[in-house]
């Protein structure tokens, strides 16, 4: 009898301690009591609870080999080396078309050459804005992984790129049209076919570079 009093005591201690950690001026009945002491310490001993990584559902395979950090060092992305690299061959390649296509005479008789050129003049500005971009988050460490950043850059490279491509092979058909069909190289106006040509190659591999850019940039976009 005197060990069961000595417990109940113990207990009503806890119970008393526990009301007036919570602020409750009133105590209850001691089988409720008793419960409420079992269910806060069961509380208590409970491990919290970890967040869930989303990407472990979506790249299982990467997470279980512990590639998932790989995500930030793919090639091309906004804020690394490899895509300062990629923004700056994009634009010295969109320029060397340009210097191409404006150094061939007669140029101007044609809307396709002209559209070419302030297509590959928009390339210039959009990219070298980008690689500026990258170059200062290198120097100040930033990150350019953020989901309003990287929908301004997947939008802005789709639609550069879709004008980019829309120039170029516009350019090329004329380019084919006059040197084959008119052949215009060789009769007046005598046209400089060659310069025209590889002023079109140069934008093709600047379009290519461009479209590699909005691809990563979209994947990554994905992933956020």
């Amino acid at each position: 009898m005197a060990d069961h009093n000595r417990r109940f005591g113990d207990i009503s201690a806890q119970i008393v301690e526990i009301n007036l950690h919570i602020g409750s001026p009133d105590l209850i009945s001691p089988p409720i009591q008793l419960r409420h002491v079992v269910k806060i310490q069961l509380l208590a001993k409970l491990p919290s609870a970890k967040p869930l990584n989303p990407s472990f559902f979506i790249f299982p395979c990467l997470e279980a080999s512990g590639l998932e950090g790989e995500q930030a060092e793919m090639f091309g992305s906004p804020g690394r080396m490899s895509g300062l690299v990629l923004r700056c061959a994009q634009w010295l390649f969109a320029a060397v078309s340009i210097g191409f296509m404006v150094t061939a005479p007669g140029f101007f008789n044609s809307t396709a050459f002209c559209y070419l050129i302030a297509s590959m003049g928009l390339q210039i500005l959009w990219s070298f804005g980008l690689a500026c971009l990258d170059l200062h988050a290198l120097r100040m460490k930033k990150s350019l992984r953020n989901s309003v950043l990287l929908c301004l850059f997947a939008i802005g490279d789709w639609v550069v790129s879709t004008l980019s491509l829309a120039a170029a092979s516009s350019s090329a058909g004329v380019a084919i049209l006059y040197s084959r069909d008119l052949d215009y190289c060789r009769s007046p106006p005598y046209i400089s076919c060659s310069k025209i040509e590889i002023s079109v190659a140069f934008a093709f591999i600047s379009w290519f570079l461009l479209g590699l850019s909005s691809l990563v940039t979209f994947w990554l976009l994905g992933t956020v």
